[in-house]
């Protein structure tokens, strides 16, 4: 069963990707606030990580870069429609995807497998 790390203080939002995956067959771990996911990232194995950008008191790209540091897990960025994020100064990197909000369910599940599918970490 592969895991699913996801980082997101949107709460509603959070519970209903939960549910979803869950349904899917993946195992789901859900933390809502910034440091303490940050920490789940880095000190856990995970097979994806789903990574909302706005957190209290934590800079965007700040968590994803100390994420980056320390594991190249497949990471999915839940960015604000509008709002272009540059992880790493404008470097791409493989195992990432940018999902706008609001997004389809089926879009983040086929964005999943598609990382999936080309990274393994267990």
């Amino acid at each position: 069963m592969k895991k699913v790390l996801i980082i997101e203080n949107e709460e509603r939002l959070a519970r209903f990707i939960e549910l979803e995956l869950k349904y899917e067959g993946f195992e789901v771990t859900v933390v809502y606030e910034g440091k303490a996911g940050l920490s789940s990232a880095i000190e856990e194995e995970w097979d994806v990580i789903l990574l909302g950008l706005v957190f209290p008191g934590v800079r965007e790209n700040e968590m994803y870069r100390q994420i980056r540091e320390v594991t190249t897990v497949p990471i999915i960025m839940l960015t604000e429609r509008n709002k272009r994020f540059n992880p790493a100064g404008g470097t791409e990197n493989k195992g990432e995807l940018f999902i706008p909000r609001p997004f389809v369910i089926e879009d983040l599940l086929a964005g999943i497998r598609t990382l999936l599918s080309g990274f393994s970490t267990s």
